[in-house]
């Protein structure tokens, strides 16, 4: 097992505790034991629910049935295969666990909550074989070691064995002090110990010995995030692939032409294998960053990127015998099995606007956490079908654009979970929230356009007084109309303002102002409606909590709005502001609904390949009057993933599933071959007529023949007989 410690002092004390909350970190990525609530149970539960890791792949297949099924899904290729060599035979995992358990560092107590941590200890003490180690790590006993089994057994527990081992106290050489947070993640030397830092650590993981080869764990990139003395926060690369060889399948079409690739001659019995194997690897890819407190629910995961599942293989199968009925073939130069699947998922943080339809990218991996109009109106990009929210929608409006000192304060808003029925219901949800936190009702108007949700500032406009433009932020206090009023007659305005002072007053004012003078005295009639305007403006101001803020008027009849120094601004900006991040307790309310609307998976149907070719020529030996049984091609190929014409794709639409003739669900992939002879094109029966019996009865008639002399020897039994028989 690996030791980031190195003892001198034994009387040191281990554990990372009373900087991180080892708890916290565990259950936020492989959660609780009695709760699948952490971010791999996330993962293998969309893998393993998800209709795109679900059809079954075409090519490979079991040895033999599993669950009354022969070919894999999707997802099972995200797994180790116990049986390695598909012979059919793996290790008994009670027995290899009482091997391991003689060892005074391993205990492994199946169901218990250290089940993977004892796990990794015992693949990290001891050189075991592949087979032997992936049936430790089968802990569920189903023939894999499934994604979150490896991620559990090879991820979550050699972190915390790190964080659990890494010393609370060193000794500086007067005292034992407390170890630091910057000791944590660069690691230290002091007088008496050393200690490796978690990012080396973290760097320099990779999967043990047993099943090097099988799965490969691979993390890159790591470094401290956050305040250096304080946070316990890091960010990463992860790698975590498999590799697994699969049986070939040239699907349930072709067996029932009599065509299949044997590995041995059918006389052979004891050793017969029936297909060639091809590998197959299953690649997944995640970046991100975790963070925790010494809080045992204080766990956040933030996804950098789209998480990345890719499938791929491109095996050579020249030399690959193919039988064609009785007729032995061998696969020439070119014949391959290729096979691509890339599959994207954006990992939904459960309470992101991005489930109201805001789905514009601002919201997810790599995105800015923002989205905002200097019109006042938000408009969101998907139309909203389903009003049954399984979690509470968190965001922040922020209303205005100012900087520094005079950035506008967030407001806080939580669109409680619930099924709203329809868009009258959320409607009246979602306005009463704003209604509640924003500084007066209908600041904010929720509405529905073409079906998408939109959130609009109440009206607005501050031309009338003159300003030119409806946003206009002044650092020091001042904003000044670009337009002047004209007060030589009689003057009126009915508008509304929508301003910010200071960054935290938000106000929404009614300025109903007029000026007007009967004085017979122009000069003193313009300063008498100069005046009563004024008055108006100021009261309406006062009226609507601003008291601060004072308008003037220039000797040209420009309007000043004024501060004593604190920023003002007249806005129509409407922020919508979320943090991207996915929360202990937003695991678990995910876990309880199924982590449903969690994840969007895409799929490019431009990226996927399938194709099985076989380049065939009879077996060398083989002589042929009269013509040539050479240069029969085999084709099974088609595509995966297929448009849909709406921005969307099909998944495996034209690969048909049949029920074989034992009863066993397959793929037929009869629509996916082609078969054709190259040098006859049309002339391919002269091939498939070998198939009209095959091999096996080719034998069992060869053997039947054989034993006729034996059941009538004189050669008075075949007096008639048009070919010669042994008298013996």
């Amino acid at each position: 097992m690996r030791r980031p410690l190195e003892p001198i002092e034994p009387r040191l004390l281990l554990s990372a505790d009373h900087l991180v909350s080892i708890a916290a970190i565990q259950d936020g990525m492989s959660g609780t034991v009695a709760d699948d609530d952490g971010i791999i149970d996330a993962l293998t539960y969309l893998m393993e629910h998800d209709e795109n890791f679900a059809p079954l792949v075409p090519g490979l297949r079991y040895t033999s049935p599993v669950d009354g099924v022969l070919n894999p899904m999707v997802h099972e290729l995200f797994a180790m295969n116990v049986d390695i060599d598909n012979d059919g035979v793996v290790p008994d995992r009670t027995a290899e666990i009482s091997a391991v358990n003689f060892s005074a560092n391993v205990n492994i107590v199946p169901g218990s909550a250290n089940e993977a941590s004892e796990i990794y200890d015992a693949l990290t003490t001891f050189f075991l074989g592949p087979q032997n180690a992936a049936a430790l790590m089968d802990m569920d006993g189903d023939g894999q070691v499934s994604f979150g089994e490896a991620a559990d057994i090879l991820v979550t527990a050699p972190i915390v064995d790190f964080l659990q081992e890494f010393p609370s106290e060193y000794f500086d050489g007067a005292n034992n002090v407390p170890t630091t947070m910057e000791q944590l993640f660069h690691g230290y030397v002091s007088v008496t110990t050393s200690s490796t830092g978690f990012i080396s650590f973290l760097n320099n993981l990779s999967e043990p010995f047993g099943v090097s080869g099988y799965i490969d764990v691979d993390f890159s990139g790591t470094s401290h995030v956050g305040h250096p003395s304080n946070d316990f926060a890091f960010s990463t690369n992860m790698n975590l692939d498999f590799a697994n060889n699969w049986l070939l399948d040239l699907g349930y079409h072709a067996e029932k032409l009599e065509i299949s690739a044997p590995l041995e001659s059918l006389f052979s019995q004891s050793s017969y294998a029936p297909f060639p194997d091809v590998l197959v690897s299953a690649d997944f890819d995640m970046s991100f960053q975790v963070s925790a407190t010494t809080s045992a629910s204080s766990f956040v995961f933030l996804p950098t990127a789209d998480l990345g599942f890719s499938v791929s293989a491109a095996q050579d199968l020249t030399g690959t015998t193919v039988h064609v009925g009785f007729l032995g073939m061998e696969a020439q130069s070119g014949s391959e099995f290729v096979l691509e699947l890339p599959i994207s998922a954006a990992l939904i943080d459960p309470s992101s606007p991005e489930h109201l339809g805001f789905t514009d990218g601002s919201f997810a991996a790599g995105g800015d956490g923002e989205i905002s109009s200097s019109s006042g109106t938000l408009t969101a990009e998907e139309e909203l079908t389903d009003f049954n929210l399984l979690y509470d929608v968190m965001f922040d409006i922020i209303i205005g654009a100012g900087t520094g000192s005079g950035a506008p304060d967030p407001f806080a808003i939580t669109l409680d979970a619930d099924d709203y029925a329809d868009q009258s219901g959320l409607d009246t949800a979602l306005q009463a929230e704003l209604d509640a936190e924003l500084p007066g009702s209908g600041l904010v108007d929720v509405g529905f356009s073409s079906g998408e949700l939109t959130l609009t500032l109440a009206p607005s406009d501050s031309a009338p007084l003159g300003f030119a433009t409806q946003n206009q932020f002044s650092a020091s206090g001042t904003l000044q109309a670009a337009n002047a009023l004209d007060f030589t007659s009689d003057i009126s305005v009915d508008t509304y303002l929508i301003l910010v002072y200071d960054g935290g007053t938000v106000a929404r004012v009614h300025i109903n102002a007029s000026g007007a003078s009967a004085n017979a005295n122009a000069g003193l009639a313009e300063l008498e409606r100069r005046a009563a305007f004024l008055a108006d403006v100021n009261s309406a101001l006062v009226s609507a909590g601003l008291g601060d803020v004072s308008a003037t008027l220039d000797l040209a009849g420009h309007l000043s709005l004024a501060t004593g120094s604190e920023p003002l601004e007249i806005t129509r900006t409407l922020t919508l502001a979320a943090d991207y991040q996915i929360t202990a307790g937003e695991l678990v309310d995910a876990a309880d609904n199924s982590f449903a609307k969690l994840f969007d998976v895409d799929i490019n149907p431009a990226n996927d390949d399938f194709s099985i070719t076989l380049a065939l020529d009879s077996k060398p030996g083989l002589n042929v009057d009269g013509g040539s049984l050479d240069n029969l091609e085999i084709v099974v190929a088609g595509d995966m993933v297929q448009s849909d014409g709406s921005g969307g794709y099909d998944l495996f639409a034209d690969f048909v599933k049949v029920t074989d003739f034992a009863g066993v669900d397959r793929l037929d992939l009869e629509a996916q071959t082609a078969i054709t002879a190259l040098d006859d094109p049309g002339e391919e029966g002269k091939f498939l007529n070998f198939a009209v019996l095959g091999p096996a009865e080719v034998i069992n008639m060869v053997s039947q023949l054989a034993a006729l002399p034996t059941g009538c020897p004189q050669p008075t039994c075949w007096a008639d007989s048009t070919f010669p028989m042994s008298t013996r």
